[in-house]
């Protein structure tokens, strides 16, 4: 069984911004960077654990892994960036690529529209289910095998949620003192 956590990368700078040229180029902006940092101690408050974590080689997305691992404790050799998950990937060359590791749970960071997409095929083996990933926002997809239709959704949460499940016993605790 693969557990498959399936995370849309953070909000990033436009084009333009910032510096910025090109879209491979956009980096996360400051609101991004808060947002995924406190939604990885989230994760970690929900007991996710990972052993690797497959990464777009987009600056945001990459940017986006490297929060998540620091957060979970996950060890930099265990983030692997491959163009296997660069916007518009091939959902086949994907499978291939997954179906390589020997973990019992991953993490992917990418895109979309490509990983609503890929969702609806792991759950229904067709691209057509309306799931709309938000910035941020984080799928769980339970595995018995790599293959369309096979998948088993066990939760879909946005960024914003995430944010405020990484907030919640902050507050809580400061409520008390």
């Amino acid at each position: 069984m693969i557990s498959l956590y399936i995370l849309r990368h953070a909000d990033a700078v436009n084009v333009g911004d910032d510096g910025v040229k090109t879209d491979e180029d956009r980096h996360l902006s400051e609101k991004g960077i808060e947002t995924i940092t406190i939604g990885a101690k989230a994760l970690g408050k929900m007991g996710v654990t990972l052993d690797t974590i497959l990464t777009s080689p987009l600056k945001r997305a990459q940017q986006t892994a490297e929060i998540v691992a620091k957060e979970l404790g996950i060890k930099e050799k265990n983030i692997i960036v491959t163009d296997k998950l660069k916007p518009s990937f091939e959902p086949k060359k994907f499978m291939k690529e997954l179906k390589k590791y020997d973990s019992s749970s991953i993490c992917i960071v990418g895109h979309e529209p490509d990983f609503s997409s890929l969702i609806s095929r792991l759950l229904s083996g067709v691209s057509d289910l309306n799931i709309d990933m938000k910035k941020g926002g984080m799928a769980l997809v339970d595995l018995k095998t790599p293959d369309w239709g096979k998948g088993y959704l066990r939760w879909l949460i946005t960024g914003k949620q995430l944010t405020v499940l990484g907030k919640s016993d902050d507050t809580q605790a400061e409520d008390k003192n």
